[in-house]
């Protein structure tokens, strides 16, 4: 591209041209007030523009435009103001909306109403009972409140009977989704950064002031400015709302809006939910594994009575069944008995019951061991 059009697209404010990083940087390499002064006798004393370098050869360009080092710091503001505005609009909505659902949370009211119930129990006889309320402050010390043997706290206790009794109180990020992207948000950083850009808007305004003929480039940044004033009076109401919001909800939780800064606030109850909900996570899974060990504990014992079964061999109630038994073998009446029926039977077959009918063996059930 010719440099006689890139310093035209410079004095014109041409967007499509250049980036908001070009502009900044050409803003940031303007040739000095000296080297322009030396370049402006050189063609005055008739040099030859085309034997400079490059470089020196687009300064000379430059040195067509009249105050073409505000020109282009009106140009980098204009580029600029939007993305700024965009990074504040955001932050500012999310306080908004994080304070009105803290407010509005009946939950959250009855999660405390339960921590203070909880903590009044505890000390109760104490100069530290039946208080009334406690500092936000206190929520995260919960967890060093630890059990005589030091195997639990006082937050897994808060954690099990929620679990049982009101199982969403331990959820209630899903109704309070703002809450967590506040604590990451800088209220004063976000009204700081408001009034730098309210301060290069008035920079902006007065210097057009100064622009007795009317050319491209003012014709741009007079619309410009007009619109970048209202945006600037609607951020400053964002925030003026914002700001009692977020006062309203910290009043409303006992707290001091002056001294307590948002990031705080809300990082304070997100460090408390984040804590419950782990507290309960643990909760869970001490009980899995004392399941687990229940079950192999009897799994165990079952596993020890089949052993001392095995050793004892058969139980007392069938020693006298068995010894019957082998006493009436080893006597051998029953087999004698059984051949002398048999042959009865072949050679004349009795017509009567038989005088000594043959001892009956006694009827055993036995039983299947494994």
């Amino acid at each position: 591209m010719p440099l006689n059009q890139i310093a035209e697209g410079m004095r014109d404010l041409n967007q499509k041209m250049f980036s908001p990083e070009q502009v900044k940087g050409a803003g940031s390499c303007l040739p000095s007030k000296d080297d322009m002064a030396n370049l402006d006798h050189f063609i005055k004393d008739g040099g030859d523009v085309n034997k400079l370098p490059l470089g020196d050869k687009f300064a000379v360009e430059l040195l067509r435009i009249p105050d073409i080092a505000q020109r282009l710091q009106a140009f980098n503001f204009k580029l600029s103001f939007d993305p700024k505005k965009a990074d504040i609009k955001p932050g500012i909505e999310i306080i908004k909306q994080a304070s009105k659902e803290l407010k509005e949370s009946s939950n959250l009211v009855q999660l405390m109403e339960f921590v203070l119930e909880v903590g009044n129990f505890i000390n109760e006889g104490t100069p530290r009972g039946g208080v009334l309320g406690f500092k936000l402050t206190s929520l995260n010390k919960i967890a060093d409140t630890k059990s005589t043997d030091n195997t639990t706290s006082l937050l897994h206790y808060i954690a099990k009977v929620l679990s049982k009794e009101s199982p969403k109180l331990l959820h209630l990020e899903e109704e309070l989704p703002n809450c967590e992207k506040a604590a990451r948000v800088s209220l004063s950083q976000l009204i700081a950064d408001k009034a730098a850009l309210a301060k290069d808007y008035r920079t902006m305004d007065e210097m057009l002031k100064t622009y007795e003929e009317k050319d491209k480039f003012t014709d741009i940044m007079t619309s410009f400015l007009a619109t970048a004033k209202v945006d600037l009076e609607q951020l400053d109401t964002s925030i003026k709302i914002t700001e009692d919001k977020y006062s309203e909800v910290v009043t409303y939780f006992g707290e001091d809006p002056k001294t307590m800064a948002p990031d705080e606030f809300f990082g304070g109850f997100t460090k408390f939910f984040d804590s419950l909900r782990e507290a309960a996570k643990q909760n869970d899974a001490a009980e899995q594994n004392a399941e687990k060990e229940k079950r192999r504990e009897e799994a165990k014992n079952k596993r020890q009575a089949e052993m001392d079964t095995k050793k004892k061999g058969p139980g007392p109630g069938n020693d006298s069944v068995v010894d019957e038994l082998f006493g009436v073998l080893k006597g051998g009446n029953y087999f004698k008995s059984q051949r002398q029926q048999r042959q009865s039977v072949v050679a004349d077959p009795p017509k009567g019951p038989p005088q000594n009918p043959p001892p009956q063996l006694p009827k055993v059930q036995l039983k299947k061991t494994t």
